[in-house]
């Protein structure tokens, strides 16, 4: 799962299927517990941290290449998960992808 944000949106079923079934034979083998995540779950988590460490570091390499951010509204009622302007969307490129997850 090394380095999984940057290349788990272009792995295709059949590639992702092989992930999944080494983990599940690592479960049967006792390497992992039975509890263990899914290799989906490792990924999504993996989006996640990387996206938090982007989104509150303004020095981290890869902030650049974040769209800018959306000026707050004072009519804005609900919370959002991030305030940067949303690009095209392609669930391929980890930027796409985290963006616009979670989005009501």
């Amino acid at each position: 799962m090394y380095a999984s944000p940057a290349w788990w949106g272009y792995a295709n079923a059949e590639e992702s299927g092989r992930i999944e079934q080494q983990v599940a034979r690592m479960k049967r083998r006792g390497l992992i517990g039975p509890e263990a995540p899914t290799a989906a779950e490792l990924a999504d988590g993996d989006d996640d941290r990387l996206f938090v460490a982007i989104k509150t570091n303004e020095r981290h390499v890869l902030h650049g290449l974040f769209p800018p951010r959306r000026p707050h509204s004072r009519y804005e009622l609900r919370p959002r998960p991030h305030d940067f302007h949303l690009p095209a969307k392609d669930d391929r490129n980890f930027i796409s992808r985290v963006l616009f997850k979670n989005i009501y």
